[in-house]
């Protein structure tokens, strides 16, 4: 069964259970300066995950996908994550401007058939 969740936000503990996290923002960071948010996922099922990231702007109801440059990156992008580690993100956030970004990062799960997921999304079914 799949268990992956996110265990620390910038090393302080969170509990996804009771607190979901669904966004992640920024502090107040200057045009062209860098701004970095470290997540901390656990895998506590028996076997290694594969992953990666799609990172993508939202505009007006138009989603762009990864082709158009973004303000954020994360690393590592792509990987796997063995049974029972606990591996760090890193999302950098490099505006160019002093205004707000649409902007998304998901993170993709490989290769798991569906029914190793516990209470996988309506949307997946």
């Amino acid at each position: 069964m799949l268990e992956l969740d996110i265990n620390k936000v910038d090393n302080r503990e969170v509990d996804t259970k009771r607190f979901p996290i669904d966004t992640l923002y920024f502090p107040s960071t200057n045009p062209l300066s860098e701004s970095i948010r470290t997540l901390s996922y656990k895998n506590t099922c028996p076997i290694p995950i594969s992953f990666h990231w799609s990172i993508y702007k939202s505009k007006a109801e138009k989603i762009f996908l990864e082709d158009e440059a973004s303000h954020y990156r994360v690393e590592p992008f792509i990987g796997n994550i063995l049974a029972n580690e606990e591996k760090e993100f890193k999302v950098y956030f490099t505006p160019l401007h002093a205004e707000p970004y649409y902007e998304y990062a998901d993170f993709i799960i490989e290769n798991i058939p569906i029914r190793a997921m516990k209470n996988p999304p309506a949307a997946l079914k």
